[in-house]
């Protein structure tokens, strides 16, 4: 009977460290999280400025919303510390997965609409798990680099 009680309580531990962290609310992100594994939770208009503070990138719309396995197209708007927009900058998505140590194989384009916008396609998301999306961005002289991460579904 004593050895019955102890498999029950290292099960229960082991059941309790299965979880990824990610505390995914299937919404594409990780309903606001922080540490390591948190992702963003997604809404249009979702904004992060730069790490080096010159640039400030809103995710407008994702298609589809959320982010979800396959390819997805997110518009982008870019604009500096001031709030004006941004044209002519060069953007260059590098989407990855951190847990696996992989990108991914199909190239994204980016395409220039106008105003400091720009759509990104396709973006694959070809298994679910946590995504970073780091755009590498330089307009004139400012360059910077703006992180999303999503958290996808499989």
């Amino acid at each position: 009977m004593r050895r019955a009680g102890w498999w029950v309580l290292a099960l229960a531990a082991l059941g309790a460290g299965c979880d990824d962290g990610g505390g995914s609310d299937g919404a594409g992100g990780s309903g606001g999280g922080t540490g390591p594994l948190a992702g963003d939770t997604y809404v249009a208009g979702l904004t992060h400025m730069g790490a080096a503070g010159a640039l400030e990138v809103r995710l407008m719309e994702a298609t589809p919303a959320p982010p979800e396995l396959g390819d997805n197209t997110w518009q982008v708007a870019i604009v500096d510390a001031a709030g004006a927009p941004q044209a002519g900058c060069t953007v260059e998505p590098s989407p990855r997965m951190p847990a696996h140590g992989h990108g991914t194989n199909t190239p994204a384009v980016v395409r220039e609409l106008g105003e400091g916008s720009y759509e990104i396609t396709p973006l694959d998301l070809f298994m679910p798990g946590l995504w970073e999306v780091p755009l590498h961005l330089v307009c004139g002289d400012a360059e910077d680099e703006v992180l999303f991460a999503f958290w996808i579904e499989g």
